[in-house]
């Protein structure tokens, strides 16, 4: 309606199914509704056989980012099995003036959805230097914090 203003979010499970009749239906509604955002995780994108170009015109209207390793089909990989380069993940986040927070996000529910069981500690670690190994994702501030996320209960 016009003048009216919503402040939400949608996560990228719902931009998924947005995506499946079009990226440009879902950059057109991110677009035509003031104050709506996205909740990025690249994971959910590449289990999915979506590539970086793809997903690249949603940073705009990113306001959280989750990162992990997924492959096709897979939406949770062991570090060295997936496929995301999450350094360039990061980089362009960052070219795309994202300042908010980015999440290292993990599945505790093995076997759902391609997700492999991990030792998340490692695995974080693993992301951290990665990501770390270039001067433009140091932060002088940057302390990680690890909080497990608990699993709906609805089976998503």
């Amino acid at each position: 309606a016009p003048g009216v203003s919503v402040r939400g979010m949608i996560t990228s499970a719902t931009a998924l199914t947005i995506r499946r009749w079009a990226s440009e239906k879902a950059l057109a509604l991110l677009e035509a509704v003031p104050g709506l955002s996205l909740t990025l995780d690249w994971a959910q994108f590449t289990a999915q056989g979506i590539i970086s170009r793809e997903i690249e015109p949603l940073l705009q209207h990113t306001a959280h980012a989750q990162v992990r390793q997924a492959a096709r089909g897979r939406l949770q990989t062991p570090y060295h099995e997936g496929s995301i380069d999450l350094g360039q993940v990061i980089s362009l986040l960052l070219d795309n003036d994202y300042r908010g927070v980015i999440s290292v996000e993990y599945m505790n529910r093995a076997g759902q959805h391609g997700t492999a069981a991990l030792d998340v500690v490692r695995e974080t670690g693993l992301i951290v230097k990665e990501t770390a190994a270039t001067e433009k994702y140091i932060r002088p501030d940057f302390t990680p914090v690890y909080h497990e996320q608990k699993q709906p209960t609805h089976g998503c």
